[in-house]
């Protein structure tokens, strides 16, 4: 859980900093949450290890956060794709 901490709290932040999300792809934010999602249902239904599950739900929540911002910031990253677009074939 540290490590799925340490990579997608910064990309969380960066998103809200910026207001965009930039290239983050919504199709594997999505796999990701929805992975963690089936993670967390084998880790209740056949493991009886806090550590583990605490583990499962962080991802799952930071996940989910990404996979908001992307619907939330979807605007914004289409006009951020567009200006990035326009000024390389410029």
């Amino acid at each position: 859980s540290l490590i799925i901490l340490a990579s997608r709290a910064p990309q969380i932040a960066l998103n809200f900093s910026q207001g965009h999300t930039g290239q983050l792809s919504l199709a594997t934010s999505t796999l990701f949450f929805l992975g963690n999602a089936a993670r967390l249902f084998t880790t209740l239904t056949e493991v009886d290890d806090p550590v583990l599950l605490a583990g499962v739900l962080v991802g799952l929540l930071l996940n989910g956060v990404l996979v908001l911002q992307l619907v939330a910031f979807r605007a914004a990253t289409a006009r951020y794709t567009d200006e990035q677009r326009k000024a390389k074939a410029s």
